[in-house]
């Protein structure tokens, strides 16, 4: 994983990183050798985790606390494995962590940059004065919590304080002294790594009566699978790579890149033959298998209380994913791993153990070519002339489908489709072709059938000729069960749809809007799109339904991103009078508008438009009218930042 990270740094920033953030500073001897192997120059650590440390030349140690540890400059940790070889550590200041990750250190800007000035000593010497967490609290644990950190680091340049990066810094003033780590520790848990393989006491609701007796039997559940995946990949995979582990390390280029393109090429460099397509997909299917291999062991899964919280679940959805690519080897290692998930007792009586977790909340969310096949029909069905919205990992492709419906049953919905699809699975490349039939006997009473091979020739007539049972009957006799209903639809969908569903009858005006509002949202990109969305936004409520209950609104904030963007790039009247419309028309609506992006446009905007002299004054105004809408202060933001002495 650390060649992935670095990897995906690269692709990101176009350029090789010089450190990595260990997950909740997680650290050995063998991970500091993986650094610097890499060609890391350095990491981050707490300084609970300094074991000892003396002068680079000194053969004497001390521990710290013996004077105490020096925070403001970093140490070399020396390779026991590899002399020569060497790695700087900056331990960051606990008092700062604390406040930022803990306290109300993101609350207010101008608070942080005193509490960091403050740990400047008096004396000339070159000091750092850093802290470090996880980025999640900049925004997400703290909201605004960026905008603070921006304020801060402003404040402290008119302080004179100079903004340097840890890669910069150590090109300045390399390492004074040597360190060895203590061994097997991380910030968040005084038992070393206990948090995540024993009920060590550590949990983030203490003052509940709960054990976490799950860690270790998940914990070796997921090893025993680790063991078992590697096994399965490295018979399989040496079959059609030259270098099967190393085809796993280069594999990232393809994630980072899904494209057919970077596929072929992933596939020239490392298949030990020219592969037919079926080996293809199976090449790309093992590596794939490796890949959710690896997030199964994210860090988070046993940071919490139980293992149905969605960290822990969210691991074993990976598993799942895992196991389903193994093929014929699935079953197997699908009951050994639930056999041991059975060793994991759970909080919640709902689930008992882990194996109740996975049979409720994994194995319902799989996600397989059927069910996206499912998924596209029924959406065929419910939304005609709509091309069904698929998740990323899914294409679809296919004719209109054939429909027939039947006069109206006491305000019964009763309809029949039947098309024929083909979906490809973008991440294996799988490719499939399908039969679906949908049957609608009532507005969510919905049956969905797949197969391989076509329905009845006669399924129209039959359809008009029978009753809804009788009919479900003829055509499980014909191509199989009916194996989906509406919850075949992927959460994204499902939600609108069903919402739509449920609030509009055949051939009400609400209906009529619905298919209105679906057709715009989809030419957004299109001209004339924004306009006609623009307009049906404040019709809503004359249909009666909340701006928030329509579908698509993720397409609707994907387009508000980019009239965003274009304001950032170019600020010129049409693109703030656009910017400006939209935000009226969300306000108006009554649409939400705490966006991320939207806040921190905004708060960057004010920014620099009060540095600028030559600012037209519609710009100006265009930023404080949309200050105000988003519950900023009056009060111009650079004030704050100015020195107090």
């Amino acid at each position: 994983m650390v060649r992935w990270g670095i990897a995906d740094f690269a692709y990101r920033f176009g350029r090789k990183p010089e450190g990595m953030w260990l997950p909740e500073t997680g650290v050995d001897e063998e991970t500091l050798e993986v650094l610097a192997e890499e060609g890391l120059r350095f990491t981050i650590l707490s300084p609970l985790q300094a074991g000892r440390v003396r002068d680079i030349g000194s053969k004497e140690w001390a521990v710290p606390g013996q004077p105490p540890l020096n925070t403001s400059r970093p140490y070399r940790w020396n390779s026991k494995a590899q002399p020569g070889r060497s790695l700087a550590v900056f331990f960051y200041y606990a008092e700062l962590h604390e406040e930022v990750a803990h306290r109300q250190g993101l609350c207010d800007g101008e608070s942080l940059a005193r509490k960091i000035r403050a740990r400047f000593m008096t004396d000339s010497s070159v000091q750092l004065v850093h802290t470090a967490t996880d980025g999640e609290f900049f925004g997400h644990h703290r909201r605004r919590g960026h905008e603070a950190l921006a304020q801060a680091l402003g404040w402290l340049e008119t302080e004179g304080a100079s903004i340097v990066n840890y890669g910069q810094f150590l090109d300045l003033y390399p390492p004074p002294q040597e360190v060895e780590i203590v061994e097997r520790t991380a910030w968040s848990c005084s038992h070393g790594l206990g948090r995540w393989s024993s009920d060590c006491g550590c949990k983030i609701e203490p003052q509940k009566s709960t054990q976490q007796q799950w860690r270790r039997p998940m914990l070796d559940a997921l090893d025993w699978l680790k063991a078992r995946i590697d096994e399965v990949y490295e018979k399989e995979a040496s079959a059609l790579f030259r270098d099967p582990w190393l085809a796993r390390e280069d594999y990232v280029a393809r994630i980072l890149d899904g494209s057919p393109a970077a596929a072929d090429g992933f596939l020239s460099r490392h298949a030990s033959r020219n592969l037919s397509p079926r080996d293809a997909a199976h090449a790309i299917g093992l590596c794939e298998m490796q890949r959710w291999r690896l997030f199964m062991l994210t860090s988070c899964g046993w940071f919490f209380d139980d293992i149905s919280g969605i960290e822990a679940v969210q691991n074993l959805r990976f598993a799942g994913r895992a196991i389903e690519l193994a093929g014929g080897h699935g079953p197997a290692l699908l009951q050994g791993f639930k056999e041991r998930l059975a060793k994991a007792p759970s909080n919640d009586p709902k689930f008992l153990t882990g194996a109740g977790v996975f049979e409720k909340l994994v194995e319902p969310a799989r996600a397989d070519l059927p069910r996206a096949a499912a998924h596209a029909a029924l959406l065929r069905h419910l939304d005609p002339g709509v091309p069904p919205r698929m998740p990323r990992r899914f294409a679809f492709s296919g004719e209109e489908p054939l429909r027939w419906d039947k006069p109206l049953l006491a305000g019964q919905d009763r309809s029949l489709t039947m098309a024929q699809a083909e979906i490809l699975d973008t991440a294996t490349l799988e490719r499939r072709r399908f039969w679906t039939v949908v049957h609608q006997s009532d507005r969510l009473d919905l049956a969905c059938w797949v197969s391989p091979n076509p329905p009845p020739d006669d399924l129209g007539a039959k359809f008009l000729e029978l009753s809804d049972a009788a009919l479900q009957s003829h055509l499980s006799r014909a191509i199989g069960e009916a194996l989906f209903g509406v919850d075949a639809m992927f959460p994204g969908e499902r939600a609108s749809v069903l919402r739509a569903a449920m609030a509009a009858a055949p051939g009400s005006d609400l209906r009529r809007f619905l298919a209105r509002w679906r057709s715009a949202v989809r030419r957004l990109g299109l001209t004339g799109g924004p306009e006609e969305v623009l307009d049906l936004m404040p019709a809503a409520r004359k249909n009666g339904m909340a701006i928030d209950q329509l579908p698509d609104l993720d397409l609707v904030r994907e387009h508000l991103s980019e009239v965003i963007s274009a304001v950032d790039v170019r600020p010129d009247p049409a693109a703030v009078s656009r910017l400006a419309r939209w935000i009226d028309a969300c306000e108006t609506a009554g649409l939400h508008l705490s966006l991320w992006e939207l806040n921190s446009f905004c708060w960057n905007w004010r920014s620099s438009l009060a540095g600028r002299r030559d600012a037209p004054p519609f710009e100006r105004d265009a930023a404080e009218a949309l200050a105000r809408k988003l519950g900023f202060s009056d009060t111009p933001v650079e004030a704050t930042w100015l020195s107090r002495g």
